[in-house]
């Protein structure tokens, strides 16, 4: 028996979203990032803590993402 990646539904993405706070997640994400171009960092120390802080809410977004079951998945193909 073969497997076979299945891609979610737009049901099921539409629940996830909704569940993460997508939107609202992926637009502090990227007011963050617009902000961070347009500032001037004292050393790469401020700079790194700043990613960090992008970083850590795109984890925050993936992570809830994936515990909705949207990574890969494997199904059985007869």
């Amino acid at each position: 028996m073969n497997e076979s990646n299945v891609r979610a539904s737009q049901e099921e993405i539409l629940a996830a979203k909704t569940t993460c706070d997508f939107d609202e997640k992926q637009a502090y994400i990227q007011s963050h990032a617009s902000g961070m171009k347009d500032k001037k960092y004292k050393n790469n120390k401020e700079f790194e803590a700043e990613l960090d802080k992008s970083f850590g809410m795109m984890k925050n977004l993936f992570s809830c993402m994936s515990k909705q079951g949207l990574t890969k998945r494997k199904v059985p193909v007869e």
